[in-house]
């Protein structure tokens, strides 16, 4: 298969490592019939026996670009062919936006409290004024929203109907990324820190051994729409309305 990313991945780069969802082969470099030069990755199809299609995984690591769109062209690959026999008539996919990466990590600091942190890259859509931190902060929390709950499951619902939220809290912006080479802030990438109260104890176990304990982490993405009156004429536009969109969501065993 060969990828073609639009300028804003190449300036990011393609995850090109060997591993699940990486190219078998090493890249290389071949020319279509029309003349173009392409940098072609090789992957291996694997065969869904439900859906009677052949698909392939690609693993792509956009870095600190804040919902990227990204368009493949595949095509069948021989590495050993003769002449620019390489590559098959490419197809072109649609374009899709891949979504911003997140990482959550929950640490128990006591029998009653469990500490949520989430962190990865950002988009500001418009800068709140106030102090460095706070104007950082502000900004963010502008347009998104991140909240951690805290559930137990009702032992006689085994289905995801019987989880009981116990408590639940917005997380707050709490500090930046940091670049490792020259140490100094990275404002593309943003923590979230909240804690969550248990009304009882909970053991203090190896985590994921508590099977009727969960936190579950939802970010929303906040847009400003249409008025709710389009039709209506003055001087001052009516306020839009917001919407909201989940863009994250995660679940992580006690």
């Amino acid at each position: 298969m060969y990828l073609e990313l639009d300028n804003l991945m190449h300036a990011t780069g393609l995850d090109d490592r060997a591993g699940d969802a990486r190219p078998v082969v090493a890249p290389a470099n071949h020319t279509l019939p029309d003349g173009s030069l392409v940098t072609v990755l090789g992957y291996t199809p694997k065969y869904n026996p439900q859906r009677k299609l052949w698909y392939v995984d690609v693993a792509i690591d956009s870095g600190n670009t804040f919902w990227p769109f990204v368009r493949l062209a595949v095509a069948r690959y021989q590495p050993d062919s003769f002449g620019s026999l390489h590559l098959s008539p490419q197809v072109l996919c649609d374009f899709v936006q891949m979504p911003p990466e997140r990482t959550t990590s929950v640490s128990r600091t006591d029998v009653r409290h469990v500490r949520v942190v989430v962190s990865g890259p950002i988009g500001i859509r418009t800068i709140v004024k106030g102090g460095p931190l706070e104007t950082y902060a502000d900004s963010i929390s502008a347009n998104r929203l991140v909240v951690a709950r805290l559930q137990q499951q009702d032992p006689d619902i085994a289905t995801d109907l019987g989880w009981e939220t116990v408590d639940v809290v917005q997380l707050d912006v709490r500090g930046t990324g940091r670049d490792d080479a020259t140490g100094v802030p990275d404002l593309a990438q943003a923590s979230w820190v909240g804690t969550l109260r248990s009304p009882r104890n909970i053991p203090l176990r190896r985590p994921g051994t508590l099977p009727k304990w969960r936190v579950t982490v939802e970010e929303w993405e906040r847009l400003p729409g249409d008025p709710a009156n389009l039709g209506s004429i003055g001087t001052v536009p009516p306020p839009p309305v917001w919407e909201q969109r989940l863009v994250y969501a995660d679940e992580i065993g006690l």
